[in-house]
C-alpha cells in the first residue's frame, strides 16, 4: 500500500512539473536493494507490478490528455506558456540540441563563479552540497553507505540532478535562480544523507564538524541574503515594487 501511495505521488509530479518528476530515478537504486535482499516469489513479483501500476496509469492518463489538448502526448504545455518569451517556437527540444552548448550551461548553472552576486553557480552559492561527494570519497563512509544498501543512492542523485538541468535549459530561453528549487531540495536530501555517512566512524574529525558548522552558518546567511535581495520576483522584489508604486502615488496626489 505504502509503495503505491508513493509510486502514485512520484507519478502524479509529472502533470505538474514534469523536470521535478525525473527525480524518481532514486527509486531506481531503492529497487535494487530491495530485490537484492529478498528471494523471487510470483507474491514478491505480483506486489511490484501492483505497487507500479500508478506510474503506468498516470503515464496514460497525462499521455492521453496532453495530446487530446495539445496533439501530442509529450507536450505538456511548455509551448503554449504565456511568459516572456515565445515559447511556441521551441518545438521538439532535442531539435537544435548541440551537446557542447548544453554541457557549458550545465557546467555555468552548477559550478558558474564569474557571473553577478546572484547568478553564481549552486555549488558556488551552497558549497556544503558538495559534502555528498566528498561522502563518495571518503572510503569509510562508502561502505557504511555501501552496507545499508545505499550505495547507488548519492551516484543516482547526482545523475537525476544533471538531467533536470539539462531539462531545464532545453525546456528554457534562460534559466533563473529560482529553477533551482527544481533539484536542489534532492542535493538537500544527498547532503543529509551523507553527512549521516561522515558521522558514523568512531572517531571524527574535528576539522569536519567545524567545516560543516561553518559550512551550515553560510548557507543560513546566504539565504538570508537571497530572501531581502530583491531579485527574480522573489517577495523583497514584490514588495519594492508595492512600496515603489505607492511612493509614486504618494507623489502624483
Amino acid at each position: 500500500l505504502l509503495a503505491g501511495l508513493g509510486s502514485l505521488c512520484g507519478a502524479l509530479v509529472f502533470g505538474c512539473r514534469p523536470t521535478i518528476g525525473l527525480a524518481n530515478v532514486l527509486v531506481l537504486p531503492l529497487l535494487i536493494t530491495f530485490f537484492k535482499n529478498r528471494k523471487f516469489t510470483p507474491e514478491l513479483l505480483l506486489g511490484t507490478i501492483l505497487a507500479a501500476l500508478p506510474y503506468l496509469a498516470v503515464a496514460l492518463g497525462l499521455m492521453w490528455y496532453n495530446h487530446a489538448r495539445f496533439g501530442d502526448p509529450f507536450e505538456f504545455g511548455q509551448s503554449y506558456q504565456l511568459t516572456v518569451a515565445d515559447q511556441s517556437q521551441y518545438g521538439s527540444i532535442f531539435k537544435d540540441l548541440d551537446w557542447k552548448v548544453l554541457g557549458q550551461n550545465i557546467h555555468s548553472a552548477l559550478f558558474r563563479y564569474d557571473g553577478g552576486v546572484l547568478d553564481y553557480g549552486v555549488f558556488v552559492t551552497f558549497p556544503i552540497l558538495l559534502l555528498p561527494l566528498y561522502a563518495l570519497v571518503r572510503k569509510e563512509s562508502r561502505q557504511y553507505l555501501r552496507a545499508n544498501g545505499l550505495g547507488l543512492l548519492i551516484p543516482a542523485g547526482v545523475v537525476a540532478t544533471v538531467v533536470i538541468v539539462a531539462m531545464g535549459i532545453l525546456w528554457t530561453p534562460y534559466l533563473l535562480p529560482r529553477y533551482t528549487m527544481d533539484y536542489i531540495w534532492l542535493l538537500a536530501i544527498l547532503l543529509f544523507v551523507a553527512v549521516g555517512a561522515l558521522y558514523q566512524r568512531e572517531k571524527v574529525s574535528p576539522r569536519l564538524t567545524l567545516l560543516v558548522g561553518l559550512l551550515s552558518v553560510f548557507t543560513v546567511i546566504v539565504c538570508i541574503c537571497l530572501f531581502l535581495t530583491p531579485y527574480d520576483a522573489n517577495y523583497a522584489n514584490h514588495r519594492n515594487l508595492n512600496l515603489n508604486r505607492v511612493t509614486g502615488l504618494l507623489k502624483w496626489t
